[in-house]
């Protein structure tokens, strides 16, 4: 009964495996390297396409002269506060890293915080320390925005009509306290006056005694006609003109 059973299944097997008439036969299995069958679990790779290995980048070559276009341009339009600066001088890091050695600024902003605008101060220092020239284009620099224009540019170009404005510090929010306090907070707005005083004092031409009298008890305001006189800025162009290619501003 064995033997039947072994029999039946023998011809079974074989009556499957038989080619029909008209097909194509499969192909023969592959051999191994030792003449027997390949097993299923062995993989073929020389046919298979290896990944090319990335070339190392490129050193990136420093741009210097790309016609000025509105993307090259970084605007300074809002408040002088941390969470605007800020990003915008990672912004001009980045743009440094990729090759940019002149960085466009354009300011038209009413001034803000001082902590934040001696720290974008201190941002731009340090892109100016790495060989990198920064241009400002000023339509309103008024309060931080003007001492950011003096400390942090070495080109200040005004659109004509432009508006400056200097002053003295001041204490944010209401001041509270008995008179101790109140001395000690107006001599901590001193410390800061006289910082802010030192930085505009190397760019414009006059004596620290005729700045302080003009800043005393009130806004000083200046026109480029007046700005220009004392060095406040460096040139004036119209508006709408746009500016001319960058390598002409180095």
């Amino acid at each position: 009964m064995r033997f039947v059973t072994l029999g039946v299944l023998l011809l079974s097997t074989a009556c499957c495996t038989a080619p029909v008439a008209g097909s194509t036969p499969e192909p023969p299995a592959p051999q191994s390297p030792d003449g027997g069958v390949a097993s299923g679990l062995h993989l073929d790779l020389n046919g298979i396409k290896q990944p090319k290995a990335e070339a190392p980048a490129a050193p990136v070559a420093p741009r210097t002269d790309h016609p000025y276009k509105p993307d090259h341009m970084f605007p300074l339009s809002a408040d002088v506060e941390l969470g605007t600066v800020e990003p915008l001088a990672d912004i001009i890091d980045a743009q440094v890293a990729q090759g940019f050695r002149v960085v466009m600024l354009d300011i038209n902003t009413d001034g803000g915080d001082v902590s934040a605008g001696m720290d974008f101060i201190r941002r731009m220092d340090n892109v100016r320390a790495r060989g990198v020239k920064v241009v400002c284009v000023v339509h309103k620099a008024l309060s931080m925005g003007a001492y950011i224009l003096e400390s942090a540019c070495d080109e200040r170009v005004a659109i004509d009509g432009a508006l400056l404005m200097f002053h003295h510090s001041h204490g944010n929010g209401k001041l509270d306290g008995n008179a101790d306090d109140l001395e000690d907070k107006a001599a901590e707005l001193r410390v800061i006056d006289t910082a802010l005083a030192t930085r505009v004092l190397r760019r414009i031409k006059i004596s620290k005694k005729e700045y302080y009298e003009r800043i005393h008890r009130r806004d000083w305001y200046l026109s480029t006609v007046e700005a220009l006189a004392i060095g406040a800025i460096d040139r004036v162009i119209p508006d709408g003109t746009g500016l001319p290619p960058i390598a002409e501003l180095q």
